[in-house]
């Protein structure tokens, strides 16, 4: 056994076997013996300092603030206490990739929401808000969605907060998160102009006790290349590729993408019926991924998902969690059997970043 470092947990099958061979380690630094009490052994803590670093394998720390006892393996600190599924996601993606992925490097959440209130029989309608009769979202290869407009003169100086991804010539996605201030039926450039539009929300005022007011017109991201504006709408519906009804403080749109530089652990769905109309009496849902980078088709993450007007709904818990690759687009599709249903679904999960020196 090295007496100068604790054992590597990667040496190990199971973090139970590491633990019994750490046990050893400590007893054998510490000279600890039965017949004798333990004296408690004080880990070093995670500074922003040279202990941060987590360039050796097998080095036992203490995080303030996870509040967890922590390890190091490929340059990345992970807890002892770690979630199966989340470990397992990890492996899985680091295999793939050829370099580690870390939930914790990324400290980030993902929960998008949808509705669509007309899912019609004859096709699959994206669990979104767009234009018009619009039901699937006319995608672009370049960062062509460069304005927002109001469809009331009256929205003018109203902050709305949006997210989105910029694309580059090779396909590779890079998040954005940025303000954008309302001129009522003047198209406003965005700051960034981008290839996805995922999701947008009134911001808040910024003043104790003073309510931000909504919007009075619908608000529209869309693609000032392929279309005019008249009195705040664009003139073709497909060039929109976000909406924000009047009065709605977010957006519901159940799709987004992933970064180049992130996986999507995806641990759960929820689909409800709001609305059915004459016959109907199911719906069938897909959850759907492409990779944008290589020309990818949609294909279906996990089994279809059925949904009946006569039920409460559906709350899904995947496990294993299923897992979504960088630069890759991910939606809700839906479907009914008859006449129309009105629909709403989410999916939520980890990000996890991939890690490079």
């Amino acid at each position: 056994m090295n007496t100068r470092v604790p054992p590597n947990p990667a040496q190990y099958r199971s973090l139970h076997e590491w633990a019994l061979q750490l046990y050893a380690y400590t007893k054998a630094q510490t000279q600890i013996t039965q017949e004798n009490d333990p004296r408690p052994i004080l880990l070093s803590h995670r500074t922003t300092g040279g202990l941060e670093r987590a360039t050796t394998d097998g080095i036992l720390m203490y995080d303030p603030a996870l509040r967890e006892v922590v390890y190091s393996e490929n340059g990345i600190w992970k807890p002892i206490n770690m979630d199966f599924n989340i470990f397992l996601a990890e492996q899985v993606a680091a295999a793939a990739s050829g370099t580690p992925v870390s939930v914790l490097a990324s400290v980030g959440t993902v929960a998008k929401f949808g509705a669509n209130a007309v899912v019609g029989n004859s096709a699959f309608e994206t669990v979104a808000q767009f234009q018009g009769t619009v039901s699937d979202e006319t995608f672009v290869s370049t960062n062509a969605i460069g304005h927002a407009v109001s469809s009331s003169a009256s929205d003018v100086g109203l902050v709305i907060q949006h997210e989105g991804h910029t694309i580059d010539g090779f396909g590779n996605l890079t998040f954005v998160d940025e303000p954008v201030t309302l001129n009522g039926t003047t198209p406003v450039a965005l700051t960034t102009p981008r290839a996805r539009q995922n999701r947008a929300y009134v911001a808040p005022s910024g003043v104790f006790n003073a309510p931000q007011t909504l919007h009075a017109g619908t608000i529209h991201f869309y693609n000032s290349a392929t279309t005019t504006v008249t009195g705040g709408v664009p003139n073709t519906a497909s060039s929109t590729k976000m909406i924000l009804p009047a009065g709605q403080s977010q957006s519901e749109k159940a799709q987004t993408a992933t970064a180049s530089d992130e996986y999507l652990f995806l641990a759960g769905f929820t689909g409800s019926i709001g609305a059915a109309g004459g016959s109907a009496t199911r719906v069938e849902v897909r959850l759907q991924s492409r990779d944008i980078k290589n020309g990818g088709v949609w294909r279906p993450v996990g089994k279809r998902i059925i949904l009946r007007t006569d039920a409460v709904g559906i709350d899904l818990k995947f496990s294993p969690y299923k897992i979504v690759s960088p630069n890759h687009d991910i939606r809700v599709i839906a479907k009914a059997d008859s006449n129309s249903v009105a629909i709403e679904a989410e999916f939520y999960g980890y990000t996890a970043k991939v890690v490079t020196a």
